[in-house]
């Protein structure tokens, strides 16, 4: 079984495995490596599987409006707001915290690993960037095994890796419409002085904004 998740890119004030540059060129930093130097401009970004699945206090959710995320903390808070499934921000991992436990409220998201990463940038910069990805499904019984019909209950869990890490089975590129390419275009006319990696990020930003 499979669901579609959608992907968003949001900035990182620590350093990350993806970066964007002075020239909003995105650039891959395996090493995480941070450059001191005060004249080279690093906006560090993480990656995001978003969700309209229902919310409960302690999920993390995605606020489109603000591109920021927040721990859900009442009822009644964030309602509404998209889901994080998985991410590459270990401060959100489930392993994060030494006392996870659904029992006690308090959650984390599973993670995302390197070879995806790898994937997202490339296409990025193919202009081709993957907007959605399938993630691959389990059922599991709840309860106890009856002896003679079996289990009664079923419960629909993502799988994932021994380590947390999701299993990507199939990320989905964006088509671009021919209306996309006229917004495209009118920005490009707009703004005469635009760089090529200056135009990649808006456009990729408005994508994400409409799609998110």
């Amino acid at each position: 079984m499979k669901k579609t998740y959608k992907v968003v890119m949001l900035p990182s004030n620590k350093p990350t495995m993806l970066e964007f540059d002075e020239y909003k060129q995105l650039w891959l930093n395996p090493e995480l490596q941070h450059d001191n130097n005060p004249d080279t401009v690093q906006e560090y970004q993480h990656l995001y599987f978003i969700s309209d699945e229902k919310i409960k206090i302690g999920d993390w959710v995605y606020d489109k409006l603000n591109k920021t995320i927040h721990q859900v903390d009442s009822a009644y808070s964030y309602r509404g707001y998209p889901k994080i499934i998985a991410t590459t921000n270990e401060d959100i991992w489930k392993s994060a915290s030494s006392n996870y436990s659904r029992e006690n409220g308090v959650w984390g998201c599973d993670k995302i690993d390197e070879s995806f990463v790898k994937d997202f940038h490339s296409a990025y910069n193919d202009d081709n960037p993957i907007t959605e990805v399938e993630l691959d499904y389990k059922n599991l019984p709840i309860g106890e095994e009856d002896e003679y019909s079996g289990f009664d209950n079923w419960e629909v869990k993502l799988k994932t890796t021994d380590d947390g890490y999701v299993i990507v089975k199939s990320p989905i590129n964006r088509t671009y419409t021919r209306a996309d390419m006229v917004n495209a275009i009118s920005y490009a006319v707009a703004h005469p002085n635009i760089t090529a990696g200056e135009m990649k990020k808006k456009v990729n930003d408005v994508l994400s904004f409409i799609n998110g």
